[in-house]
């Protein structure tokens, strides 16, 4: 492991409780981006009042369908992390939790999983 930190020196360590409940927090916010991305997709024409008022200033639904604003959050989320092993999984997590969440929404929710 001290060959990791002459990548990054760690600011401090946390208590493996702590990094738990940090990592359990990134997955659930994976799980909200997700299914909210989803929503935007399926739900564009139909939004509420003041979302879609949001959306039409912001495009906010084409600005979460790009690559970029994923990676920002995967580095925001990896250096906030207390290790470089941590901001591995932590980052994974987010991935994970969106990924999921994005395809149940899908198929459960708006009724078709595409699959090619």
């Amino acid at each position: 492991m001290r060959y990791l930190e002459k990548v990054r020196i760690p600011e401090q360590y946390y208590s493996k409780t702590k990094e738990a409940l940090y990592t359990v927090g990134v997955l659930a916010l994976g799980i909200c981006l997700g299914a909210f991305s989803k929503f935007l997709d399926f739900r564009q024409a139909e939004l509420p009042g003041v979302l879609m008022l949001i959306d039409r200033a912001l495009d906010v639904h084409n600005f979460l369908g790009a690559f970029a604003p994923w990676i920002v959050l995967a580095v925001f989320i990896s250096i906030k992390s207390s290790s470089p092993i941590r901001a591995g999984i932590n980052v994974f997590v987010l991935f994970v939790g969106m990924v999921t969440s994005y395809y149940l929404y899908s198929n459960f929710v708006a009724g078709f999983f595409p699959k090619s």
